[in-house]
């Protein structure tokens, strides 16, 4: 960059100089290329407030360097998950484990959601008359809370370590205190793949990516089950999993009218699951 730009005076950059700038590295090193552009543009938004230069941000994007470079698409890869008809194997595996990443990870087969919500869990979120899970805005990543419908199965999970209620505000406290990390859960998924290949050399692999199965890929899961086996309309299942809706009307006729099909939905998500 600097040999391109480093001894010209600033009010004489145009466009094209960032583009020539940019372009060698912004398929290869997209990321680099479009740090190096906000950097840029500040660059120049602070020159134009000290009155350096006058006109437009040369390194702006929104119909400036938009049209010239161009927006990559990126391929968006899955993460390995389990067929669904493998579910209620898997399922009763995990039966046979103790300890709180196995109960962290059946709650969150069962409530279809990302680790993350399950690992910042609160007691105080959980309702257990109206059998709903109440997810505020700050921990989604849609940024909105999120109601879950709790099947019979999960509640009677959520029972059975109630034990751990005095020991902190989270549900799934870690051996040594605080909440449960990703790896605790990814470990047990590891175990439980190595002692299934040696019991009858299947393990749980996606069939897809031939690579062992994720936590999150159990969204993927539940997905593939929902469109495959019931007749639940496409925005109960995608509301589910939170997933953002094109329509902001849609979605919040969603949140409301469709919780007690949402709670049908995952009752009949946890028989599946324990078939």
């Amino acid at each position: 960059m600097f040999p391109t730009l480093g001894n010209r005076i600033i009010g004489t950059i145009t466009k094209a100089d960032i583009a020539s700038v940019l372009e060698p590295i912004w398929i290869e090193k997209n990321e680099t290329a479009k740090r190096i552009r906000g950097r840029l543009e500040n660059i120049f938004d602070y020159a134009k407030a000290m009155e350096y230069v006058s006109g437009d941000n040369p390194a702006a994007w929104k119909g400036n360097l938009e049209p010239i470079l161009g927006k990559l698409k990126r391929e968006v890869k899955s993460l390995p998950s389990l067929p669904y008809t493998d579910i209620s194997k898997f399922m009763q595996h995990l039966q046979t484990k103790g300890g709180i990443a196995a109960k962290a990870l059946e709650f969150a087969i069962l409530t279809a959601c990302r680790s993350g919500e399950i690992f910042g869990a609160t007691w105080d979120e959980i309702n257990f008359e109206s059998k709903v899970w109440t997810i505020p805005k700050e921990r989604m990543k849609a940024g909105k809370e999120h109601q879950v419908p709790l099947s019979d199965q999960a509640l009677k999970l959520l029972k059975s370590v109630e034990i751990n209620k005095g020991l902190g505000e989270h549900i799934f406290i870690a051996p040594r205190g605080g909440m449960l990390s990703d790896m605790a859960i990814t470990s047990l998924i590891r175990r439980m793949h190595a002692e299934q290949l040696e019991k009858d050399g299947t393990g749980y692999i996606d069939p897809k990516q031939h690579r062992v199965i994720t936590t999150h890929g159990f969204r993927s899961t539940f997905r593939d089950w929902s469109a495959d086996k019931t007749d639940y309309p496409r925005e109960v299942c995608e509301h589910v999993l939170a997933h953002k809706l094109p329509d902001d009307v849609e979605a919040a006729y969603l949140r409301g009218a469709y919780l007690e099909k949402r709670k049908s939905l995952m009752a009949d998500w946890a028989k599946f699951c324990f078939s």
